[in-house]
């Protein structure tokens, strides 16, 4: 096993309601490599177009993570990116490609809010589409547009680039029947791309991929398990 790689987490302090102090990022980097993960995304809440993006801090604070894990001799990889959220006020940065992406890469981690209204979902992917990234939609169990009937299949035959994100929390805490139901019918059919922890603090939203894994060898095969939590 090669470690796990988490595409979703904010450990980086001081830039959004993840860690609060330096020392709590270390407890934090501590505890993703004990949750033996050893590829990690810093994907801080940003808003373009209502918050500026303060591009030199978080730049800061990653350089700062990454030298902790040299101390402590962590083989952990940290990559920069962010977590978009989503509103009209950001278009001028879609059409100039001002996005923060993943690692500098094509691919963009948004999120929307949980009662975002289909066509405002299709019009939003569709934008980013034409404009070149690659949507990663954070977090997909909890849009209800998504989570109603063959809602997500039929999203991404409209968008076949789009790439769906599920906490790793919703794994292992499964409530009920319907969404019991739902999640293994989308790990049936592959529809989820990747598992990420969406990790905040040490005592709150904690990193959870060891766990998440484990609930996902019952639930799905091996081989995708793996391909999930970037195993393979």
């Amino acid at each position: 096993m090669s470690g796990f790689f988490d595409i979703h987490s904010h450990f980086l302090y001081g830039v959004d309601d993840g860690s609060r102090t330096a020392e709590e990022m270390q407890a934090m980097l501590d505890a993703a490599y004990e949750n033996g993960i050893r590829s990690i995304m810093a994907t801080p809440h940003v808003t373009p177009g209502i918050h500026p993006v303060d591009e030199d801090k978080i730049a800061l604070h990653l350089e700062q993570a990454r030298a902790y894990c040299r101390e402590k001799g962590y083989d952990m990889q940290l990559f920069s990116g962010a977590e978009i959220l989503y509103s009209p006020a950001m278009e001028r940065f879609i059409e100039e490609r001002k996005l923060p992406a993943l690692a500098g890469s094509e691919s963009v981690l948004v999120e929307f809010s949980p009662d975002v209204a289909m066509d405002e979902l299709d019009r939003a992917v569709e934008h980013m589409d034409r404009a070149g990234y690659t949507v990663i939609l954070a977090h997909i169990e909890r849009y209800l547009c998504l989570c109603r009937g063959k809602a997500a299949w039929q999203f991404r035959e409209r968008h076949p680039r789009v790439q769906y994100q599920v906490n790793g929390r919703t794994l292992i805490n499964l409530h009920g029947f319907f969404q019991k139901r739902l999640i293994k019918a989308w790990l049936k059919d592959r529809l989820i791309h990747f598992v990420g922890s969406d990790a905040h603090r040490t005592d709150w939203r904690r990193f959870c991929m060891r766990e998440a894994y484990e609930s996902l060898l019952t639930l799905t095969d091996e081989d995708y398990a793996k391909r999930l939590v970037g195993l393979q």
